[in-house]
């Protein structure tokens, strides 16, 4: 299937890389004393950079933080959002629904850069 993301104006190019940044930094665990220590390292150190959030992806973010029980899953892990949960957090957040399209295209790519982090060790032959 080709890439749908030209069809869709929110996500420009550029904007996808901070999403997916984001989605990461949501479930990448810090790394543990002992982690930190083998590099010399204050665990704050060997956390890295802050993920910077730009304004125009605060309500993306804000509504993809909040499905965090929202995930299916199957014998291989987390396989994707329960979009019936999504609508219901973008209804419970209060969010207009005019902004729907463009927010589930931020979610979209956001839900899809989580996947890759979560699964990333089974993709390595």
């Amino acid at each position: 299937m080709a890439d749908p993301a030209h069809l869709h104006g929110r996500t420009e190019r550029g904007q996808g890389k901070k999403l997916r940044a984001v989605a990461v930094a949501l479930y990448r665990p810090p790394p543990t004393e002992e982690e930190a220590a083998r590099f010399g390292l204050t665990v704050d150190e060997a956390s890295g950079p802050e993920v910077e959030v730009w304004p125009c992806h605060e309500q993306a973010l804000m509504v993809f933080s909040k499905l965090g029980t929202q995930w299916r899953s199957g014998m291989a892990g987390a396989t994707g959002l329960d979009y019936s949960g999504v609508e219901s957090a973008l209804r419970m957040l209060r969010i207009p629904r005019t902004d729907w399209p463009g927010l589930f295209d931020d979610i979209h790519v956001m839900e899809q850069a989580a996947l890759e982090y979560m699964h990333r060790d089974t993709k390595k032959g």
